[in-house]
């Protein structure tokens, strides 16, 4: 299994719970591992991934709820051209 399988698995597992923001995959002293996204660590019910999750070590980082500051469309003239 990879960590992008294990983190999928987690986000369905934890889906619905109210303290998540994300979940997402990362580097930790050199070793993949899941990134658990909260809003906040008060009623995060984190204690069953001390261990890890599918193999994976979980780090958990408080980020709060992400929010939409700007949008944009892309022109015709900014996209890339084939020779770059």
């Amino acid at each position: 299994m990879t960590v992008e399988n294990a983190a999928k698995l987690l986000q369905t597992h934890l889906q619905g719970s109210p303290w998540l923001t994300a979940v997402g995959v990362g580097e930790s002293e050199g070793t993949p591992c899941i990134v658990l996204y909260v809003k906040n660590l008060k009623g995060a019910n984190v204690e069953f991934l001390k261990e890890g999750w599918k193999g994976f070590p979980v780090v958990v980082r408080k980020m709060g709820s992400p929010r939409l500051v700007a949008s944009f469309r892309p022109s015709a003239s900014s996209k890339l051209s084939k020779s770059d």
